[in-house]
This record gives C-alpha cells, structure tokens and sequence, in this order.
C-alpha cells in the first residue's frame, strides 16, 4: 500500500491558511533584516507566504501534484525534503543574494520536488528516462527565462512581482544533493514504487 502524500497537504495546507490571514505574512515573509535581527523562523516560513492568488494557485498546482506523486512513489526522505531543503534554500538566499529584502512562496520547493522527482525517473524505463529528463530540461528553461524577469506564469497576474531563480537554483542543487546521498547510504533504486520497498 503506498504511503499518502501527507508533508504536501500539510503544505498546501499551510500555504492557503497564511493566504486567508494576510497579516501573518509580516511576521512569516522572508526579511532579510528581520532574519538577521535573530527571527531565523522565516527561514522555513517564508515558503508559505505568497504575494498574489496566481502565485499561490499556481505554487499550490505544482508543489500539490509533484509533491503527491513523489511522496507516493518514492521512498523518499520526506523530512530532508520539506523540512530541511526550504530552510536551505532560504539561508541560500540570505548568502547570495544581498540585495533581496523580501520572499515568499512554494516555488523552491517545487524546483526541489520536480528535481528529485525528475533524478529518480532517471534511472528507470525508458518512457520515465524520457519523462526525468523534460522536468530537468523545462526547469532550466524556466530559470532561465524568468531571470530578472517577472515570474513566467503568473506574470500577467502579478507583474509587479519579480521571480527569484536562485531560489529555484538552490531548490535543485539542494534535491540533486540529498537524491545523491539517500542512493549512496541505502543503497535502495529510487525508480521503484513505494509499495515495492521492504519497510521495517
């Protein structure tokens, strides 16, 4: 029986209850200042703070069903990859990018997902070598348009909000470091159903 999906609801979960309380989203946003005056939370919560609907639908589109078919799927590290990689991705930011004040939303970590997801199908048939290597491909396009650019498809919603590819950068280097250590410590083919995995 294949595991649910349960880090992505909770995620898709939070994200919708910050939206229906804007004011959380001053003390929950990335701040660059705020962080550095010692409120290290928003390393991790910013993810859940998003600046316009088409942000969040289309953050929760994403991240909902890449996060789904990856948790269900894969005998991934769920706790590395939704606890751990946001706030990586945050501190990321905190180091290479000086001159960004604010940020918010779910994009990194659908980077990070679409990564592991893309690295596990990799290294399967060859329908999902094919599949791995579109979501690899359509991510660095992505990124690459996006550059300094608003984001690439909610930007006729929000132009005013300015897409942040390191973001999405981190989210993938970070996925591609944690797809490799799993493999390399448990030895277990990411390709193969989570059904198919002895538990113990």
């Amino acid at each position: 029986m294949k595991r649910w999906p349960v880090f992505t609801l909770c995620f898709a979960a939070m994200a919708v209850l910050v939206w229906l309380l804007p004011t959380a989203a001053s003390w929950l946003a990335y701040d660059r200042e705020a962080i550095l005056r010692g409120e290290i939370w928003r390393l991790w919560t910013c993810h859940f703070v998003h600046f316009s609907e088409s942000h969040l639908g289309l953050n929760l589109i994403v991240v909902g069903l890449s996060g789904a078919v990856l948790e269900m799927r894969t005998p991934i590290a769920r706790g590395v990859i939704f606890l751990i990689v946001p706030i990586g991705i945050a501190a990321g930011l905190l180091v290479t990018e000086p001159d960004m004040r604010r940020y918010g939303g779910l994009s990194g970590l659908a980077s990070a997902i679409l990564s592991y997801l893309a690295l596990s199908l990799l290294s399967g048939r060859k329908v999902e070598r094919l599949a791995g290597a579109t979501i690899l491909a359509g991510l660095a396009a992505k990124v690459f348009l996006e550059w300094g650019q608003p984001p690439l498809f909610a930007s006729a919603f929000a132009p005013w909000v300015l897409a942040a590819p390191t973001s999405h950068v981190l989210g993938a280097a970070l996925a591609a470091i944690a797809f490799g250590l799993q493999k390399r410590t448990t030895g277990v083919p990411l390709n193969r159903d989570f059904a198919s995995v002895p538990r113990h």
